[in-house]
């Protein structure tokens, strides 16, 4: 008897024969460990499977393949999946052969086995050229031009023999399956065998509210139906005469052309009957609204209404501009709707009604509309109060006055005059007084005061401005050398007048043995007793 241990070691050396790693094509690869049995794998969920070329070698089952990519012209089957031992199938399309292993195994590597193969045309199956072309009686072709070799995408035209008439598709082109698509063509005997005569069809039918054009009847030729404006045609608009002396087709029939049904718009109401062709329905809304869109449509040749869908839309008179001065009393904008001009108590009202009302105007600029512009609510002034100033008249300051009231302003003293340019006079303008004037100090009106052998220089003469002295040669200036204008008139700013007061030098002696003359005018000083002019 064989022992368990025995048994086992033999089993394993089966197994690993039926499943060899093969060093040369494994070196092309990345293999996994080495194993006998489950028992040599160490590691969550790993198995003693076969690797292909790597042999038995310790794999965890559920490592996954990348996913494969487009096959071209053909397609992948994975069986049964794309984890390990799964196996990738690869099919061409109709037409196409595999070029390359037909089967790729996932491996313990995450990889396909082998390479992807390639779909190539197979010339066994998929043609380059058609046969003859079909044959259509008493007709030829041109297909002497192909030497009776006709590659895929050849085309012959046909042509009937003479006495014969085409009728239909005349030519022909070989398709990627090489067969024949087309013709699609009868030849027709244009002379009857009877009389050798062109076969005559008859007059065909008549259409009402329209016309026919065309009076041969004759084979092979035709006519042509059309309907007058307002009707469309019902059946096929061409006949033809056929050899057999019958006309294709049926007579057509002109039907009078219908628009869509029309309904009343909201808030209004719809005038007019039935849907034909030049009816004329007109709409009208109901008071209040107004109509947005044509007054009146009508249904064309096309089957269509003029103009697009009428509606009736609230009037409304939209909202008024703000009331200065005051406020508009009322809210709603909307037909009839009334809304009162009030003004507030120190204003004074100036319009045509202290209401309006929202109204509809007609005609063409229809629509609603205010009876009553927005008045003018002119406030008030208050009498100014003056500093070092009043006002003249009867109105004191402090009070009240309506808008356009004029004033007459006066300053208190001569001293002060009213600033700005203008009248003394001021008109109250909705609220205020335009360039009200202040009183401010005089300007001096005249020029500083010119003094003996000396002259002023100023750059201003208004309140406040300074004046500054300068004496001729031979003088000197004595007090404050500057003045100012206060209130009208220049004043020293020191306790007099500045004045220009002469040079004296002092004698200089007497000259022994000569005299002392003046040459020039350097300076003056008392010389007489001493000496005499040259």
């Amino acid at each position: 008897a064989i022992s368990a241990d025995k048994l086992a070691i033999k089993t394993n050396s089966v197994l690993n024969s039926e499943c060899p790693r093969k060093p040369e094509l494994a070196a092309k690869r990345t293999c996994l460990k080495k194993c006998r049995s489950d028992n040599d794998c160490r590691g969550r969920n790993k198995r003693c499977l076969c690797d292909d070329v790597c042999g038995k070698s310790c794999v965890r089952p559920t490592r996954r393949c990348e996913p494969l990519e487009t096959f071209e012209n053909g397609h992948i089957e994975v069986v049964p999946n794309n984890r390990f031992s799964g196996k990738a199938k690869y099919h061409c399309d109709e037409g196409f052969k595999l070029n390359g292993q037909p089967i790729r195994i996932c491996q313990g590597d995450k990889k396909w086995s082998g390479k992807p193969p390639r779909c190539e045309i197979d010339d066994k199956i998929v043609p380059d050229r058609c046969g003859e072309p079909p044959v259509v009686t008493n007709a030829i072709h041109d297909g002497k031009k192909y030497s009776n070799v006709f590659p895929i995408g050849a085309q012959v035209a046909y042509m009937c023999n003479n006495g014969y008439y085409s009728d239909g598709f005349a030519r022909a082109m070989c398709t990627d399956e090489g067969e024949w698509a087309g013709p699609k063509m009868t030849c027709a005997r244009m002379f009857s065998l009877e009389t050798n005569k062109p076969r005559s069809c008859g007059r065909p039918g008549e259409v009402t509210n329209g016309r026919r054009v065309g009076n041969i009847f004759m084979f092979p030729r035709g006519v042509r139906y059309y309907c007058n404006s307002g009707y469309r045609l019902i059946g096929t608009p061409k006949r033809t005469c056929r050899s057999n002396g019958e006309w294709t087709g049926a007579t057509p029939r002109c039907e009078a052309v219908r628009c869509p049904k029309l309904t009343a718009p909201d808030n209004g109401s719809m005038f007019g009957s039935g849907f034909f062709y030049r009816t004329v329905i007109t709409f009208k809304c109901n008071i209040g609204y107004t109509l947005k869109g044509l007054f009146a449509r009508k249904c064309q040749a096309s089957g269509r209404w003029t103009g697009e869908d009428v509606k009736c839309e609230r009037v409304d008179c939209g909202s008024l501009p703000p009331l200065w001065n005051g406020h508009l009393e009322g809210r709603q904008t909307t037909y009839k709707s009334v809304i009162k001009f009030i003004c507030f108590g120190r204003s004074t009202f100036e319009g045509i009604s202290t209401i309006t009302k929202c109204e509809i105007r007609k005609g063409e600029n229809a629509g609603g509309y205010w009876t009553h512009p927005n008045p003018t609510c002119w406030g008030q002034c208050k009498v100014p109060i003056m500093i070092n100033g009043t006002v003249l008249g009867e109105h004191a300051p402090g009070d009240w006055v309506p808008h356009n009231t004029t004033i007459q302003l006066q300053c208190k003293k001569k001293t002060h005059v009213l600033s700005g340019y203008g009248t003394s006079t001021r008109a109250c303008y909705n609220g205020t007084w335009p360039g009200l004037p202040k009183c401010v100090p005089a300007s001096c009106q005249d020029r500083p005061t010119s003094i003996p052998n000396g002259i002023p220089r100023y750059y201003s003469v208004r309140h406040g401005a300074r004046a500054k002295y300068r004496c001729d040669a031979g003088y000197e200036l004595k007090e404050n050398k500057y003045v100012q204008c206060l209130y009208g008139e220049w004043k020293p700013m020191g306790s007099r007048m500045p004045y220009c007061k002469p040079l004296y030098c002092p004698w200089r002696g007497f000259l022994q043995n000569g005299k002392v003359f003046l040459v020039g005018v350097i300076g003056k000083y008392a010389y007489r007793p001493y000496v005499r002019r040259v």
